[in-house]
């Protein structure tokens, strides 16, 4: 398979209900440790964790959002429909509807096309309005 095309584009979202893993960026995003960040994501459960509160398959994706500190957050998971009770370690947000920036690939047919080698979780939205998310915990 040949790298696929990296895609930049802004899209309006309608508020979703989003449950994964909050990382706290502390310092430049370029000294992240992320090989530590997905490796704690996949020991806890990963993505296993989230499909039963899924109605439809939603890609996994990481959304880059700040919270009540000027530190970065790096959220891994994905949308869902519901939770009742959010998965130990885990974060249950709605985010409202707002605009996104989407950083991606070329489509990935499969799972393992996306958390492989050319995808590594094929969408990351970045927030481009100020707000505020509501989050279950």
């Amino acid at each position: 398979m040949n790298k696929p095309d990296i895609k930049v584009f802004k899209i309006k979202h309608p508020s979703f209900l989003f449950l994964g893993i909050e990382n706290e960026i502390v310092g430049s995003i370029e000294n992240a440790d992320f090989v530590t960040i997905w490796n704690k994501f996949f020991e806890v459960g990963g993505f296993d964790k989230i499909r039963p509160y899924q109605k439809n398959f939603n890609p996994p994706m990481v959304i880059y959002h700040q919270n009540n500190s000027d530190n970065l957050i790096y959220f891994i998971g994905s949308i869902i429909e519901s939770v009742e009770k959010v998965p130990k370690g885990y974060s249950a947000c709605v985010f409202p509807e707002c605009e996104f920036l989407v950083i991606t690939t070329d489509w990935l047919q499969t799972e393992e096309e996306a958390l492989g080698e050319h995808g590594l979780g094929p969408v990351s939205y970045t927030h481009l309005d100020v707000y505020k998310r509501q989050c279950i915990y």
